[in-house]
């Protein structure tokens, strides 16, 4: 670590214009993510949000993958969503076998 570097200093991005929440109508959600100011708090919206979507009856497909768009912008990653979703597909296809 380079010793200029803040330890407490933020590592995830947060979108700051333009969330999807507010164009997804879910404004409820958007004022959980905006009342987020450090990693943990995020990282628990990140939890709490996918958790909505793998507990809800019927998950949007749109919703699950700006959830997993917006974590990867945070992180800095780019696993794309349909990569997630074909691994699960083929874990629950061992699954039942």
């Amino acid at each position: 670590m380079n010793n200029n570097q803040n330890p407490d200093a933020n590592l995830l991005k947060k979108i700051e214009i333009g969330n999807p929440l507010y164009n997804l109508g879910l404004f409820v959600l958007l004022e959980q993510y905006n009342n987020c100011k450090t990693d943990e708090e995020l990282a628990d919206f990140y939890h709490r949000f996918l958790n909505i979507i793998e507990t809800g009856s019927k998950p949007s497909l749109v919703v699950r993958h700006i959830a997993y768009m917006m974590i990867n912008y945070s992180t800095g990653k780019g696993e794309s969503p349909l990569f997630v979703e074909m691994q699960e597909v083929i874990h629950e296809h061992n699954v039942n076998l």
